[in-house]
């Protein structure tokens, strides 16, 4: 019986396969992520991972949610917004705060992307640290606002180094007053005068645009897949007419 429990003892002192070895180590990193000091920051890598798959599987079916954020967006042209007329030149400090993160300078789908993963990263090394220097992690009252404070001039710098790698090529480069006389089908809503809709265009080189739009006409609606007329632009949103009227009295 002696020599039964040493044997025992023996196996429990036994080294780990290392299949087992790896399996531990695998659970230890799964409840480290998860904890209550690491979960905000495990979340916004899973969502970074998220939002790269819909974009993945967008570009396949021909949609860019990249276009359809940005023109969610306040104009972030400093300069553009002061050509504008005196009731349209407002630039908010939201506007003014996009701008200085570089939206409108990279597109806005690869910023959230870069912010991400900078907020991710960054906050799990914060914790390692904490974890080593103090023995436990932060809590999330104190982590969390650390790394956003840490996390919005880093995406300013990722953001300029990324205009500059990835510059916008000048012959696909269009301005947003580009649009006017081009046409639109109408994807989502009904488009009502003061309750705009959203629609779809493609510039002159093929590239997808979303926008939003409302009709010209006060008592005009349009509805998906009606294709429109874009006529002017109304500061972040375009009035449209229809389309195929146009084209009836054109050939008449």
């Amino acid at each position: 019986m002696a020599g039964c429990g040493a044997g025992e003892r023996a196996d429990s002192r036994a080294p780990l396969l290392p299949r087992q070895a790896a399996g531990r180590r695998l659970r230890v990193m799964i409840e480290a992520l998860l904890h209550a000091g690491n979960v905000a920051f495990t979340a916004a890598l899973a969502v970074m991972l998220l939002v790269a798959a819909v974009e993945g599987v967008g570009a396949v079916l021909g949609a860019s949610v990249s276009e359809h954020l940005q023109s969610l967006l306040p104009n972030t042209d400093l300069d553009a917004n002061l050509e504008l007329d005196a009731t349209e030149a407002i630039v908010t400090p939201f506007a003014k705060a996009l701008a200085w993160l570089r939206v409108g300078q990279v597109p806005v789908l690869m910023l959230l992307v870069a912010f991400l993963t900078i907020f991710g990263l960054g906050g799990l090394l914060l914790q390692r640290l904490a974890l080593g220097a103090l023995g436990g992690y932060l809590p999330p009252a104190i982590a969390v606002p650390v790394v956003l404070a840490g996390s919005l001039p880093a995406l300013r710098a990722v953001g300029g180094v990324i205009a500059r790698v990835v510059p916008m090529d000048e012959t696909d480069a269009v301005t947003v007053d580009s649009f006017i006389g081009s046409v639109a089908t109408i994807t989502l809503g009904t488009a009502r005068h003061g309750e705009p809709a959203e629609a779809k265009l493609r510039d002159v080189h093929g590239h997808t645009h979303y926008v939003m739009v409302e009709p010209d006409d006060p008592q005009a609606s349009f509805s998906a897949p009606e294709e429109v007329l874009i006529i002017r632009r109304l500061n972040n949103r375009f009035a449209v007419i229809d389309f195929a009227g146009e084209m009836i009295e054109d050939s008449t």
